[in-house]
Parts: C-alpha cells; sequence; structure tokens
C-alpha cells in the first residue's frame, strides 16, 4: 500500500481514525502530564572540608584533601541508606526521590523533584540540617572535624512543550490508527487498495472514482472504450458497493448499448461471459475472495472500474 492508499483508507473510517486518533493524543498527553507530576528539579552542590589542627605543610594540605575525598564519598553512601532517606522525608514531610553523586574530589551533587518551589526549598533546608547534624555525629565519634564547606542549591523548574507532545501524539494516533484500520480490513478480507484489486484479477483500472460520484468526463472516456466492445449487451457487475448512479450516466452515454447492473455475489449466475463487462470494484468493501470468486467466472475481455467509499 502507498502512502495515498492509507490516507483513502483513513477517509473510508474517518470516524473510527478520529476516535482512535483523539484516544491515542489524549494518552500521550496524559501520560505526559502524569510524568510530569513533580516539575521542578533542584540540584545541590555541596563539598566537604576538613578542619584538622596540623601544621600547614605540603604534606598535611594533601593529606586533608585525600580524607575530604574519602568522608564525601562517606556523604554520597549517607544518601544511599534508605534510613537516611526517610529520616529527611519525614523531618520536610515530603516523599522525595533524592539521588547523589560524586562530582569531583571532596564534592557531591544532591538532585530531587518536587512538585513546588516551596517544596524544593523546605527539602533543600532538610538536608542541609540532616547532613550537618549527622557530620558533627560522625565526628563526635571519629574525633574527625568534617564540615559543609560549600551548600549551594539551584531550582529550576523543568521546561514542558505541550504543543510538542500533542503534535506527536497526533502523529502517531495516525499512523496507529491506519495499521489498525488496515489491519481490520485486512482480518475481514477487505480489499484496500487499487494494486491489490488489479493484482488479483490481472487487469488494470480503466479508472477510479471517489464515493460512487461519476465524473462526466472520466465516463465519457470511459464509455468510449465500452462502446467499442462488441455485442449490444454489457452487463456492469458490482462488488461490495452501489452501481446505480455509474450504471445510469454509462446508460445515457452509451444508448445503443443495454447495461444491466449484476451484484456479486449474490446475482453470479446472471454473468453471460457472451456479453462485455464492466467490473465495479468498491475499495473497502469488496472482498478478496470475491474478487478471486470473480475472477474464475470472467473472461479476459472485461473492463475494471474502482470506487473509493
Amino acid at each position: 500500500m502507498t502512502f495515498l492508499d492509507y490516507l483513502a483508507l483513513i477517509r473510508r473510517h474517518w470516524i473510527i481514525g478520529i476516535i482512535i486518533t483523539a484516544l491515542v493524543t489524549a494518552s500521550s498527553v496524559l501520560l505526559v502530564t502524569l510524568k510530569n507530576n513533580q516539575p521542578y528539579e533542584t540540584t545541590i552542590f555541596l563539598s566537604i572540608g576538613n578542619q584538622q589542627e596540623q601544621s600547614n605543610t605540603t604534606q598535611s594540605i594533601y593529606d586533608d584533601v585525600q580524607a575530604a575525598d574519602a568522608f564525601s564519598q562517606t556523604v554520597q553512601g549517607w544518601f544511599k541508606n534508605p534510613q537516611f532517606i526517610e529520616q529527611i522525608n519525614a523531618a520536610s514531610g515530603i516523599k522525595a526521590d533524592i539521588s547523589s553523586r560524586q562530582q569531583e574530589k571532596q564534592n557531591v551533587l544532591i538532585t530531587y523533584n518536587t512538585t513546588t518551589e516551596d517544596q524544593a526549598n523546605t527539602l533543600e533546608k532538610t538536608i542541609q540540617d540532616k547532613l550537618t547534624a549527622e557530620i558533627a555525629t560522625y565526628n563526635s565519634k571519629t574525633n574527625d572535624k568534617f564540615a559543609l564547606a560549600i551548600f549551594e542549591a539551584i531550582t529550576q523548574k523543568k521546561p514542558l512543550s505541550m504543543i510538542l507532545f500533542l503534535i506527536i501524539g497526533l502523529f502517531g494516533g495516525l499512523v496507529i490508527a491506519s495499521f489498525a484500520l488496515y489491519g481490520f480490513e485486512y482480518l475481514f478480507q477487505k480489499a484496500s487498495s487499487t494494486n491489490q484489486i488489479s493484482e488479483i484479477l490481472e487487469k488494470t483500472a480503466l479508472d477510479k472514482f471517489k464515493n460512487d460520484h461519476p465524473n462526466a468526463d472520466k465516463l465519457t472516456y470511459i464509455s468510449a472504450i465500452i462502446n467499442k466492445k462488441e455485442g449490444k449487451n454489457i452487463e456492469l457487475i458490482t462488488l461490495g458497493g452501489d452501481g446505480s448512479k455509474i450504471a445510469k450516466t454509462l446508460t445515457e452515454l452509451i444508448p445503443n448499448k443495454k447495461i444491466a447492473t449484476i451484484n456479486f455475489p449474490q446475482e453470479s449466475d446472471k454473468i453471460l461471459t457472451s456479453n462485455s463487462c464492466v467490473v465495479l470494484c468498491t475499495l473497502g468493501k469488496t472482498t478478496t475472495n470475491d474478487l478471486l470468486k470473480l475472477k474464475s467466472l470472467l473472461s479476459n475481455s472485461f473492463d475494471l472500474i474502482i470506487i473509493e467509499s
């Protein structure tokens, strides 16, 4: 099927297509909205210092840096301790997913998301207080003098382009709708494209009409072709549609021939191979099974017209 065939497919079942597209689009927007229920993102940068009373020598400074680096890994580990996180959540009254990582020596980055900016500020203050208290407890037990040398936080609202997700949802909905509708026609053995009908009947269509509304210029051209056929009788064989409008117009354009409309397969016994045949197939309604049956009854001299329902 070509892209135009898919567009025609959606047009045939436009109500169902709109429903599917609307559901997919709404689901996409709803999912994004739910995922973005905590739009404020906070990043805390903290640096650990060591206040050991040592002589100001190169070796002592190096040892302080090494000790602070090792302790920063300990601080990072606290944020992986569920009990410590639970204490922060309980003290702040905010349930947040707090994560941490070591950026470089002595430095740790802490991140979390909140629903409001006030919650972000409350959680920031609670983390600072809890860290200060936890470091003091650690120092008293180990006789160290670590401290928060730097504690800086920034809170930003994550950008959300609803229009972008709406466009993505619409596009995804159209794609899903086209495949769903094609699956529906395939399941019920409906002919979905002009090429599919032509391949089964091994015949190229003279022309294609939309919604059984015959175009006068096209039918004049077709009637000229049919008028050159031998015999006085023409059988207009319709599959899955109503060819009365085309039959009426052809009758007016070819007054010297008798045109009989036969609905296949209900009136298959009326088909006479001695007469000229014009097969009228309707996309989305004509079944491939009927096409195969009709092919076995026709000679190679028939003509094919296709209608886009």
